[in-house]
């Protein structure tokens, strides 16, 4: 037990009228006075002013105590969430390993029955995609600005079955399907970024009351990284990766658990889009095949995986990039060729 010493010499067992204070929540310790003033103070006359002054050392010291204990408390209180926080980072960190060597068979949701709108799907990935989509018996919407293109998508997915819808719509033109005004979006890069403010403004809502939706956003790795002679396309794509990390942040922040969203960052594609473009070393990032592509996209909303970056190579790249010196970056690209990748670039022949 700890002893502070009276005004007079004796020696004052402290410990009970300090715990006694902090449980009756006393601000200036000064209601345990009594309970301790015949400790404190022997029988017999007691010089004027020291009681008050030995008083008021007493409150003083067990002010400073208490705030000391507040200090500590804030402190602990601190590490605890610091610790909590680490050990929930190791925690999803160990389950994306675990889940990544988990066959999408045994973990894939539902999706027969589900209405799947595809922009874009006269063509290419788009396409694709609604193929996939039919295979799975869903629902499917299709939009593109190309009437022909899109019918033509329309009969291929009816062979398997599955209910399809195709409108000629122009996703880049917000007033097509949207009646309010967007004064704080500024109408710019209007395919690859500005629509999918649009498109998801549309729909989001009824998602957000169900609680229940799927939101894809493809970009592409030109949106993680920037790339000689792509300055607005890497801008329009970059936008689309803040746009999606946004609102996956906002959604979880809602707690909208059955609105699931999920990024696609895949390498040139070969489409017929990139056609000339060159790296040094294309036996190890070479155009993908689109069909690969619209698999693994089919398979990441499987599985509600939140990020798909291919080829998966990228992902050890993208962890560089936010490890080493920009400097260090740049070297990397240039000697990967990156830096002279549009010089043959011709891109898809329309006629």
């Amino acid at each position: 037990m700890y002893l502070l010493r009276g005004p007079l010499g004796a020696r004052v067992p402290q410990r009970k009228w300090f715990i006694s204070c902090l449980k009756a929540g006393c601000p200036d310790f000064t209601h345990c006075k009594d309970a301790v003033a015949p400790h404190r103070i022997p029988e017999g006359p007691t010089p004027a002013g020291m009681a008050t002054s030995h008083d008021a050392q007493l409150t003083s010291g067990y002010a400073k105590a208490r705030r000391c204990i507040s200090v500590m408390s804030n402190l602990l209180e601190a590490v605890w969430e610091m610790l909590v926080t680490l050990g929930r980072v190791v925690y999803f960190w160990l389950e994306a390993i675990f889940l990544a060597f988990v066959p999408t068979s045994f973990i894939a949701k539902d999706i027969s029955g589900q209405t799947v709108l595809v922009t874009g799907a006269g063509s290419g990935i788009g396409r694709l995609l609604a193929l996939e989509f039919a295979s799975h018996s869903c629902r499917v919407i299709l939009w593109d600005v190309n009437t022909s293109g899109n019918e033509e998508t329309a009969r291929l997915a009816r062979k398997s079955g599955a209910t399809v819808r195709c409108y000629t719509v122009d996703v880049s033109d917000r007033e097509q399907f949207l009646d309010c005004p967007d004064s704080m979006i500024v109408r710019t890069m209007q395919v690859n970024a500005a629509a999918h403010f649009w498109t998801v403004k549309a729909f989001l809502p009824n998602m957000i009351s169900r609680n229940h939706g799927h939101i894809v956003t493809v970009a592409s790795s030109a949106g993680l990284l920037g790339v000689v002679g792509l300055a607005d396309y890497c801008s329009s794509k970059f936008g689309a990766v803040g746009f999606e990390e946004s609102l996956r942040f906002e959604l979880e922040t809602l707690n909208k658990d059955g609105v699931h969203t999920t990024l696609v960052c895949p390498y040139l594609i070969a489409t017929g889009m990139f056609d000339g473009c060159k790296v040094r070393f294309p036996w190890l990032l070479n155009a993908l095949d689109p069909e690969y592509v619209s698999s693994q996209i089919v398979d990441a909303v499987l599985r509600n995986q939140q990020l798909l970056i291919l080829p998966r190579l990228l992902y050890v790249f993208m962890a560089l990039k936010g490890f080493l010196p920009v400097k260090c970056v740049s070297v990397i690209c240039d000697y990967m060729g990156a830096s002279h990748m549009m010089d043959t670039f011709k891109g898809r022949k329309t006629d």
